[in-house]
């Protein structure tokens, strides 16, 4: 079928269907690739900063600037080796955590003024910048 004859609500429909992950193999795909993304877009981060090209980063952890090329495109997922490589080369240190723990380690539950429980900042740690949550404005409390 063409989108010429398809009307807005089948469009609609025939995208919700693209983008809709249900079976546990499709989650799992676009999970993967999701957390390959973020281990990438830190090292393109840090190498932005430094001014170092992909085939300068290919040389220091000595493999070919192609297969660098072919990570960063998506054509290939790298391994936990590679990553390291291209870390040390950066000198870059990844810190892994999930969410759970970075919310316990950002927020922590306290009643607020009416007893209702709420996560609220802690005052001595400093969150990073990339770090999503959904904060009340008016209280400056996350909300369980």
């Amino acid at each position: 079928m063409s989108t010429n004859s398809m009307n807005k609500n089948d469009i609609q429909k025939a995208f919700a269907d693209l983008v809709n992950l249900e079976n546990k193999e499709e989650k799992h795909e676009h999970n993967t690739q999701m957390l390959i993304f973020k281990f990438l877009s830190e090292i393109d981060e840090a190498m932005e900063k430094q001014n170092i090209k992909k085939k300068e980063l290919a040389k220091k952890v000595g493999t070919s600037p192609s297969y660098i090329t072919q990570l960063f495109m998506g054509d290939r997922n790298p391994n936990f080796s590679i990553v390291q490589k291209m870390a040390e080369a950066l000198d870059i240190e990844f810190y892994v955590s999930t969410k759970e723990k970075q919310l316990r380690q950002y927020y922590s539950p306290r009643a607020d003024k009416d007893g209702l429980w709420v996560y609220r900042r802690n005052e001595t740690t400093h969150e990073p910048e990339d770090f999503n949550y959904e904060l009340d404005v008016d209280s400056n409390a996350m909300a369980v």
